[in-house]
């Protein structure tokens, strides 16, 4: 399934690339990828990256309720929440915290650049650009290690 990993990261860094120059997340790429998810994990049993088709749906899940309280208090657009949630079902439950805090990481220079040069940050964070880069960097490593096994 490293083919798999491969077409995950370049959709992700299209998202990134996408946060960062348009400051948009096309739903055609967010929303298309967790239908698809969804649908691969109810056809075959399995998610898109490998393990039990129940770790996508926790997956989604996760993704959601971690960056709602964000969302509501508009620090993060709905596309982040999608793109976040797409990654859960395509990946599983098992990489989100990696994703998560990489993309805290990846964000941080882009805040303090906008900061340097403009003067104030901008309302919403480009965090789709973090999401993106640490998804591609997640699926390709394979880190952090499955939490839930792929029989189970």
């Amino acid at each position: 399934m490293e083919w798999h990993s491969g077409l995950t990261a370049l959709w992700a860094l299209m998202l990134a690339g996408s946060d960062l120059r348009y400051r948009r997340l096309p739903n055609g790429l967010t929303l298309g990828a967790l239908a698809f998810g969804l649908l691969w994990a109810g056809w075959t049993g399995q998610i898109w990256l490998g393990g039990a088709g129940w770790t996508g749906l926790l997956g989604l899940a996760a993704a959601f309720f971690a960056l709602l309280p964000s969302y509501a208090w508009h620090k993060l657009a709905a596309g982040d929440v999608k793109f976040m949630m797409a990654v859960g079902v395509l990946a599983g439950a098992s990489p989100l915290l990696g994703v998560y805090l990489l993309a805290a990481l990846f964000t941080l220079p882009v805040i303090l650049l906008e900061y340097l040069l403009r003067g104030r940050v901008q309302r919403k964070t480009p965090f789709g650009f973090g999401i993106g880069l640490a998804c591609a960097v997640v699926v390709l490593s394979h880190w952090p290690p499955p939490v839930f096994p792929s029989g189970v």
